[in-house]
């Protein structure tokens, strides 16, 4: 893990522990999230960066970021379009415990790594979680955890990984260990009235080392990431609840009105109200944009994902 890159907070689904969507991709600067996260190129080809290392994606490659890795994007082919899947390693770690992280090798386009097996019915398991999400049909929740858990299973069988102690310093687990403890306060207590001055207390710091440390490995500050916490719980509340605007406000540790509407803005370039009115599909849409994405158009992402579950298919025939 690595300062001074953007530390981007993902948004899970209503239905499982991840993220999941397809898009064009034009840039993508370089952050990091807790979350680990599968890139399946679609079509096209793509230039990515991590731990480092540029590769080149062309079509049907299969990559994927670790958690707390530094990543970036950008585009070869301007029409090209990606299944991205972002899963919260709590997937994994109510079976391996909390602190449990695994560093996973997966990079097909890699000339060099062994060909432990065929990449098709990965490829097959990514299209079907893309295509349950998509459509929607009845139960699509539980076939699409389903695949979730086969997928974990698959990088556990087929690919190389590493305990995170083996691929990380001993530095880089001691602070990954105490930014995961000021994340969970913040997540903890952030419908509460912290102050910078009552967190460092709990958290057995200086006010000025837990200034520091954070931004330091965040690549943003305290505040901010506490003001994004509570912007992320405001959200899940106006979609997903008929509370009032003000009784949001005060559940998500906000001391005033005017502060929410003000910082929830500036987040998201929407008031709650309209945020409430658009729904959390339309403004998804617009942060893929401001994230350079682009949307797809949901009949090429159909046709896009029904080529690789057709080909899985006919391989078992």
């Amino acid at each position: 893990m690595e300062g001074k890159y953007k530390f981007e907070m993902i948004e899970h689904i209503k239905e499982a522990p991840m993220q999941c969507f397809i898009a064009g991709i034009e840039h993508s600067s370089p952050h990091w999230h807790n979350e680990f996260e599968v890139l399946f190129l679609l079509k096209g080809s793509l230039e990515v960066t991590s731990e480092s290392k540029k590769h080149t994606m062309k079509t049907g490659d299969i990559i994927l970021f670790n958690s707390n890795t530094i990543h970036s994007i950008n585009c070869l082919d301007k029409d090209n379009f990606a299944l991205v899947l972002q899963i919260n390693p709590d997937i994994y770690q109510s079976d391996y415990g909390k602190t449990a992280h695994f560093h996973f090798h997966l990079n097909t386009s890699e000339t060099e790594q062994p060909q432990t097996t065929d990449y098709k019915q990965l490829q097959s398991i990514l299209a079907q979680i893309g295509m349950e999400l998509f459509l929607k049909n009845d139960g699509f929740q539980y076939y699409m955890k389903s695949l979730l858990y086969q997928l974990v299973g698959y990088l556990f069988r087929y690919t190389h990984y590493d305990p995170a102690h083996k691929a990380e310093s001993e530095r880089s687990n001691l602070d990954l260990e105490q930014l995961t403890t000021i994340i969970e306060y913040i997540n903890k207590n952030h419908q509460l009235k912290v102050t910078l001055n009552n967190a460092a207390y709990s958290l057995n710091m200086s006010i000025s080392s837990l200034c520091r440390f954070f931004r330091d490995k965040m690549g943003i500050s305290f505040a901010e990431y506490l003001h994004s916490v509570r912007i992320s719980h405001a959200k899940e509340l106006l979609t997903g609840t008929k509370h009032t605007v003000l009784h949001i406000s005060e559940a998500c540790g906000f001391m005033s009105m005017a502060s929410f509407y003000r910082a929830f803005r500036k987040a998201t370039g929407t008031t709650p109200t309209e945020y409430r009115e658009i729904g959390e599909a339309g403004q998804k849409r617009s942060n893929l944009q401001i994230q350079g994405y682009s949307i797809v158009n949901p009949i090429v992402g159909y046709e896009l994902l029904s080529n690789y579950i057709a080909k899985s298919n006919s391989k078992e025939d």
